[in-house]
């Protein structure tokens, strides 16, 4: 496998994805709940694409590595601690040739990244996580990945929890979304401080 660009994100945070206050005394961690949120875009993603690597350094295949960022917003998430939160991200990937599928795909885009999650007290949470390429029975071809959380500040510090998600692919044109489910937590301290 072809190694990514590393990221360069600095000390944003994106581990926003947060459960409600949890209503247990201070030193009990909240429970890990069931959460979905979904990230719209505010505009197309900022993509740059390096120049492609040849087949024969790239293990038979022409690829093109490729980096850049989006940002956007939490909406339909009226209940959690990250509801209504700006969303940062930054990415890194590879694009090569893959199988023709019925819907008509044929490049495979293996990508990793990090997203910042700031409410507007100024709290943040950081998530990261990696998508690749997949297509379902019943939609076009998108980006299908775990995000892990991974750091927090304020109402968000001390979150943890993973959540599988599907984005729009980053090398089509257009203003796109991502959908993320999964089961996370915040310790009640630090939920119940604001």
């Amino acid at each position: 496998m072809t190694r990514m660009p590393g990221l360069a994100l600095g000390a944003a945070a994106l581990l926003a994805l947060g459960a409600g206050p949890a209503f247990a005394d201070d030193a009990t961690p909240a429970a890990t709940t069931a959460q979905e949120l979904t990230i719209e875009f505010t505009g197309q993603p900022e993509v740059t694409v390096s120049e492609p690597i040849p087949a024969a350094t790239a293990g038979g295949e022409e690829t093109q590595e490729f980096t850049g960022r989006y940002r956007g917003h939490v909406t339909g998430d009226e209940v959690s601690l990250i509801a209504g939160t700006e969303v940062a991200c930054e990415f890194a990937g590879i694009a090569a040739p893959g199988r023709a599928f019925s819907c008509g795909f044929t490049i495979v885009e293996q990508v990793q990244g990090r997203c910042v999650f700031t409410a507007d007290k100024g709290d943040s949470a950081i998530a990261e996580w990696t998508c690749r390429t997949a297509a379902t029975m019943t939609s076009d071809a998108r980006c299908e990945g775990k995000a892990t959380w991974t750091d927090g500040t304020g109402k968000f510090a001390g979150i943890a929890g993973d959540a599988r998600f599907h984005s729009d692919l980053f090398l089509q044109p257009g203003k796109g979304f991502a959908k993320w489910r999964g089961s996370w937590r915040v310790p009640s301290m630090a939920a119940l401080q604001n």
